[in-house]
């Protein structure tokens, strides 16, 4: 068997924690795992500390060029957040992805064998994809144009003082487990059947093994002050990545 890993909302480039902070953990999943998922809102492109996105586009880029150098032992995935699914973004995981045989991205969700990895930002109980994406583009603001300083510096105090990594802890996140599950019937139909793990992001709660409808859901949680981030490894076989390759929806049609 294979061994992989998965996590989701380092929010990078918003002033959390510094791009140099996570340089040990990439020479880990580089090393130590077979296939890593990173799952959304790996950047925040929304909250930047860089006045001009563009800049914070390039930014992100070495970042994923600094994780995808050198080659060694992994495969990468990167699937998009709410606050990382801009175009401009997209644009650059389409040319990175042309550059490193090793890196694969999509939209919305990946499937692998038995298991499914999306961000989980389900904005409610319609199980519509075309909902999902208008939700993405009204919170990460398509004109690119960065918060105002005193929006801005009110975030940055709310994450210096763990209010940030806090308040998701009373979000009703059982009720994100049961919106995904209802997302992935509609997006899926019977192939949704076959699927045991659902891996999540966005609501910052570590949980793990939550059960619903017999399917177990996960979330990694975030690395801030007031949550616990706590990346999940899992188990595949070469097979199971090879078919997730070829249909990585695990669907007949691509429904964008």
């Amino acid at each position: 068997m294979l061994k992989g890993i998965t996590f989701s909302d380092l929010h990078l480039l918003a002033g959390r924690q510094k791009e140099k902070h996570w340089e040990p953990w990439m020479r880990r999943w580089r090393s130590d795992y077979d296939l890593c998922i990173l799952n959304g809102d790996i950047f925040d492109f929304r909250w930047s500390r860089e006045r001009d996105r563009i800049q914070s586009i390039r930014i992100a880029e070495a970042w994923l060029r600094h994780l995808l150098e050198p080659r060694e032992r992994a495969h990468f995935v990167i699937l998009l957040g709410n606050h990382d699914s801009c175009p401009h973004y997209q644009l650059l995981l389409k040319q990175l992805s042309d550059d490193y045989e090793h890196l694969h991205w999509e939209e919305h969700w990946w499937v692998l064998g038995d298991k499914i990895f999306l961000h989980g930002d389900i904005p409610d109980l319609s199980g519509e994809l075309e909902t999902l994406q208008a939700y993405r583009a009204h919170h990460n603001g398509l004109s690119m144009q960065p918060p105002h300083p005193i929006r801005h510096w009110f975030y940055k105090s709310a994450t210096r003082v763990g209010i940030t990594g806090t308040v998701p802890r009373v979000l009703p996140w059982r009720k994100q487990c049961l919106r995904t599950d209802i997302f992935l019937q509609n997006q899926l139909g019977s192939r949704y059947d076959a699927i045991r793990d659902v891996y999540l992001g966005h609501t910052h709660v570590h949980f793990a093994d939550y059960e619903h409808h017999g399917t177990l859901f996960h979330n990694c949680g975030a690395p801030f002050r007031g949550a616990r981030f706590r990346p999940a490894e899992f188990q595949f076989s070469d097979t199971q990545w090879q078919a997730s390759r070829q249909n990585p929806l695990g669907v007949e049609l691509y429904r964008y």
